[in-house]
Order: C-alpha cells, then structure tokens, then sequence
C-alpha cells in the first residue's frame, strides 16, 4: 500500500536502499582505497561495481512491488545515493578534499538510471518463478 510521496510505498524503497546499500558501501570503500593509491584500473572497477550495486537495490526493489516498479527502483537508487553520497562527502571535507559537485550530479543521475535498469530487469521477468 502506498504511503510515501507520490504514491510511492516507503517501505518497499528502503528495503531497496538497504539492497543497494549492502553492494555499494563496501564497493565504495574499495574504491577510496584504489583512489588513495593511484590505482586507475582498480578505481574504474570499483565504480563500475557502484553502478552495479544501484541496479542491485532497483532489481530488489521492483521485484517486491507490482505497482510503479520503476518508480520505486529509481526511488530506491536514489535513497541509497544520498545516504551514500552523504557520508562520503562528510569524510572527504574532514580531509580537507575536494567535493566535485558535478561529480556528484552525473553520479547520481547513474544511480537513478542503473535502478531503473535493475527495476526493468525486475518488471520484465528476470526473476525465477516470474509469469510476466
């Protein structure tokens, strides 16, 4: 049932949050990592499996919803986003780092779109069991 803004169900969304959540924090750690060492091939991968933990939580998320799936799945990614995005750039201006707002622009529009990506896969039956 719907509780949230625009008819969306709060709960499904942050379950989907903690879906993505569980993939990217690790993954993001990693990558602070590679980026401290210089390590390009190391930094590209661990973003690529960011982007992959945001399809991951929209995947969940639409997958345990019938109703705006997509919606939810880009909801859900975006939630995550910000938690995510939240804490990170609280460490880096502890650092004394820069914060590439741009950055974080054109991240976020990643996000949304890989949750929308693994809420499609959802939807649209790539799940067992599915009679889509």
């Amino acid at each position: 049932m719907a509780d949230g803004l625009a008819g969306l169900d709060r709960t499904t969304i942050l379950r989907g949050a903690g879906y993505a959540l569980s993939w990217v924090v690790p993954c993001g750690i990693a990558n602070a990592i590679a980026a401290s060492k210089d390590a390009g091939g190391w930094v590209f991968l661990t973003f690529v499996l960011i982007i992959v933990g945001f399809a991951f939580g929209g995947y969940g998320t639409a997958r345990d919803i019938e109703d705006q799936p997509l919606q939810h799945a880009a909801a859900a990614a975006v939630l995550a986003f910000l938690v995510a995005q939240a804490v990170f750039i609280v460490i880096r201006i502890a650092r004394g780092e820069p914060v590439s707002i741009p950055g974080i622009i054109l991240t976020a529009l990643l996000a949304a779109s890989a949750g929308v990506l693994g809420g499609l896969l959802a939807a649209k039956g790539a799940r067992p069991g599915s009679r889509r």
